[in-house]
């Protein structure tokens, strides 16, 4: 019988082990670790609250891989607007920190604006398109678009703000834009104003 161990121990090592193995296989590595899978990214942006610094850490991830930035840019066209504007946060935060992270994207969150109906989105598509603007793009749709929300009575002051500082990036190199500005920023002048946005067409007068 003594003889016969060696055998056993070499069969069970080659024929037993494996399949051990086979059935159990090993855990699966954490989701941080592998940039394609978008799970941890998107439980964080589907919760109902998500805080700053989780913010931060999404966008530090998109910026690095551009496969999840592809998938965060389809996450604000979502139809969930909590999922949307989490998502628009991000892309804010990237667009600071790397604007050519985003930029790529910009045609389409221009089309996304000119028919958004939501203010907290457009606010958060404001602040991107200024974050990446260059001095080169002049859109007519989106010039509108803010020369109509800067006398609008109806939006949030937020949303003004944004609508006024991308307007005078635009107008900027054009001179008659800037005299047409400057006839919507006496026009504003004529109602009341909020703190933010008095503050706003202080600083757009010093560059008139």
């Amino acid at each position: 019988h003594m003889d016969m161990l060696p055998v056993f121990f070499l069969f069970f090592l080659y024929a037993v082990l494996p399949f051990r193995y086979l059935y159990h296989p090993a855990k699966k590595r954490p989701m941080s670790d592998n940039k394609t899978d978008f799970t941890e990214i998107d439980n964080l942006l589907f919760s109902k609250r998500i805080n700053k610094p989780a913010i931060e850490r999404i966008a530090n991830k998109c910026i690095a891989n551009e496969a999840t930035t592809r998938h965060l840019f389809l996450l604000t066209r979502s139809e969930d607007v909590t999922i949307a504007w989490h998502s628009l946060w991000v892309c804010n935060v990237m667009a600071d920190k790397n604007p050519q992270s985003v930029k790529p994207y910009r045609k389409e969150w221009e089309q996304q604006l000119l028919g958004c109906k939501n203010s907290g989105i457009k606010r958060m598509l404001l602040n991107i398109l200024i974050e990446i603007y260059d001095n080169d793009h002049l859109s007519v749709e989106i010039l509108n678009l803010c020369f109509r929300d800067i006398t609008s009575a109806t939006l949030p002051p937020a949303v003004t703000v944004g609508a006024m500082k991308l307007a005078l990036l635009m107008s900027q190199p054009y001179p008659e834009l800037m005299n047409e500005l400057n006839l919507l920023m006496n026009e504003l002048e004529e109602h009341p104003l909020t703190p933010a946005i008095k503050c706003t067409l202080r600083k757009i007068r010093k560059r008139i």
